[in-house]
């Protein structure tokens, strides 16, 4: 699609169509969730000199059960939050993953175009605020993660710090 609105070089993409890889979600691949645990588990013990440093079976559990909507890079950096913060040489499960379970909540906004309010009797609902309005919506939707408002908004970040500028949301 991007190469055809000619935001993408279409003899890149050609390049790159030669070989297609169809990567399921992890929260599909139930198996792999261990040996990827392991993997960032080990990187980060060698990374923080924490040798000693195991996961209890609860927490690897509650690991197995969760969701991961951002997948390895999620998992990555979940595990290597818990090997910093860890001080007793295990990782336990109580509130393994409160913090990953209220990023989700931060970012359960408005998730349709309906949710959006207008008044239009108060004469504030111009053109320059329903904007202003949905870029708030979808920063706050994003956790104001600037490149996934562009990418649900369909505009380059350029563009996005742009339109942020003018409607006074730039330092988000």
């Amino acid at each position: 699609e991007a190469s055809r609105n000619g935001t993408f070089r279409s003899d890149l993409y050609y390049r790159l169509k030669v070989l297609s890889i169809h990567l399921p979600p992890l929260r599909d691949r139930g198996a792999d969730i261990d040996l990827f645990i392991d993997h960032f588990l080990d990187l980060n013990r060698q990374k923080y000199r924490k040798s000693k440093l195991t996961l209890h079976e609860s927490a690897r559990d509650e690991m197995r059960q969760y969701s991961w909507p951002g997948n390895v890079r999620e998992l990555a950096h979940t595990i290597e939050r818990l090997v910093l913060i860890s001080t007793d040489g295990q990782i336990h499960s109580s509130g393994l993953l409160d913090s990953q379970l209220q990023d989700e909540e931060h970012r359960s906004g408005p998730q349709k175009a309906s949710d959006l309010q207008f008044d239009f009797d108060s004469g504030e609902c111009t053109l320059a605020a329903i904007e202003k309005q949905l870029l708030q919506q979808a920063l706050e939707y994003t956790g104001g993660n600037v490149s996934e408002v562009a990418r649900l908004l369909g505009l380059t970040r350029g563009a996005l710090r742009h339109r942020l500028d003018k409607r006074g949301l730039g330092s988000n």
